[in-house]
């Protein structure tokens, strides 16, 4: 059964980094996930350690927290999709540009957040200040210019 886990998991880890090495803007990853990170690992340790504690038993937790981060850190864009955090998946969204509705830029002081509106649903994603010319430019480039609306912060 451990072996099945982790073969699951690292079929999740294989398809997440693809999904990641087509990004060609990777998505900053927010503090919060670091701390969510480091609680999923010391409930995966304190569960192993009273059910099991055998060698092979801390493999897939392992194996699940490598996936876990394989998740979060696989948002960004492409050229033809939107690669997004989805709530009700443990795989990553790739939406394409045709399927987006519409496109909100939001400029904080360190940061720009994209809200994608696509299939009835809104997903977040944050960039780097660094990235914003590039992000711009791509986002022109490959969405109609009406579905996009910049917006400074209130």
């Amino acid at each position: 059964m451990k072996l099945l886990i982790t073969i699951i998991f690292t079929a999740l880890i294989i398809y997440n980094l693809k999904k990641r090495s087509q990004n060609e803007i990777q998505a900053k990853l927010p503090t919060s996930y670091a701390v969510v990170s480091l609680l999923l690992l010391a409930g995966g340790l304190c569960i192993w350690h009273l059910f099991d504690g055998s060698i092979l038993g801390i493999v897939p937790v392992i194996a699940a927290l490598l996936a876990f981060l394989s998740y979060l850190s696989s948002v960004g864009i492409n050229d033809h999709f939107f690669n997004c955090l989805s709530g009700n998946s443990i795989l990553i969204q790739s939406i394409p540009c045709d399927d987006v509705k519409r496109i909100e830029i939001i400029r904080k002081s360190d940061e720009i957040r994209l809200k994608i509106h696509a299939y009835g649903d809104v997903f977040w994603q944050q960039y780097d200040l660094k990235s914003e010319e590039e992000l711009i430019h791509k986002l022109n480039r490959h969405l109609n210019l009406s579905l996009i609306h910049i917006s400074e912060p209130t």
